[in-house]
């Protein structure tokens, strides 16, 4: 059976630029295979 790992986080922080943001995290997740939702505002990050 596959191993599964669950994560949830909150960090408030200001994202000045949420689209680079996403961009950087998606790609960052595709190359580690993960999946999964992020929510990301200009006063931070949910995942």
């Amino acid at each position: 059976m596959n191993s599964i790992l669950n994560i949830a986080a909150y960090r408030f922080v200001q994202i000045n630029d949420t689209a680079l943001v996403q961009e950087r995290l998606r790609d960052l997740a595709r190359t580690l295979a993960l999946k999964g939702t992020v929510l990301i505002a200009e006063e931070g990050i949910n995942f």
